[in-house]
This record gives C-alpha cells, sequence and structure tokens, in this order.
C-alpha cells in the first residue's frame, strides 16, 4: 500500500518515532487507524435520533444548572463500586 501524508502529519509521525514513543512510521499509522476505527465504533451519539440528542442536551443542561446552584454531591467511588458489586450478584443470583 503507497499512500500520501500530509506533511504536518509526516513530521509528527517521524517525530514520533525519534523520540522512541514508536518504533516505526508503520507502527504510528497503524495506531492512528485503531484510534479513528475504535472512536468510529463507539461514538454513541451517531445512533441517537434528533429527539434523543435533544433530550440528552436537555438533561445535560440541567445537570450543569444544578452544579451553578451548588446543588451538587461528591461521589463516594467505594459506595459506587460496592453498589454495583451488590447489584451485580444480585442479577447473577436471579439468573441462576
Amino acid at each position: 500500500m503507497n499512500v500520501s501524508i500530509n506533511p504536518m502529519l509526516e513530521k509528527f509521525a517521524e517525530e514520533q518515532v525519534q523520540n522512541g514513543v514508536y518504533g516505526s512510521i508503520s507502527e504510528v499509522i497503524n495506531e492512528a487507524l485503531a484510534l479513528l476505527k475504535d472512536q468510529q465504533e463507539h461514538d454513541i451519539l451517531d445512533d441517537l435520533s434528533d429527539s434523543e440528542r435533544a433530550e440528552l442536551r436537555r438533561k445535560l443542561q440541567e445537570g450543569i444548572d444544578s452544579l451553578e446552584r451548588g446543588e451538587g454531591t461528591e461521589w463516594d467511588v467505594d459506595q459506587i463500586k460496592a453498589e454495583g458489586r451488590r447489584r451485580l450478584a444480585q442479577k447473577r443470583s436471579a439468573d441462576n
């Protein structure tokens, strides 16, 4: 395969190799394409309808407004994990 890369991106790729981040230009290109593929596969916004996007934006704005009014609460990560594990265990026991 023969590809052309714009000079700015070519220089960036060469710098990545020179800095030891990647072993070759091919590794840089492979990583870039893998990231692009991952981004496209996981962009859930593409799968939403216009009304779903509008609802998501509305809910996000509600959350932002709530935080600006000082109504936010801190998260306890350990408590959230424990609750998730409890729910998972409950689901697993219900499935058996």
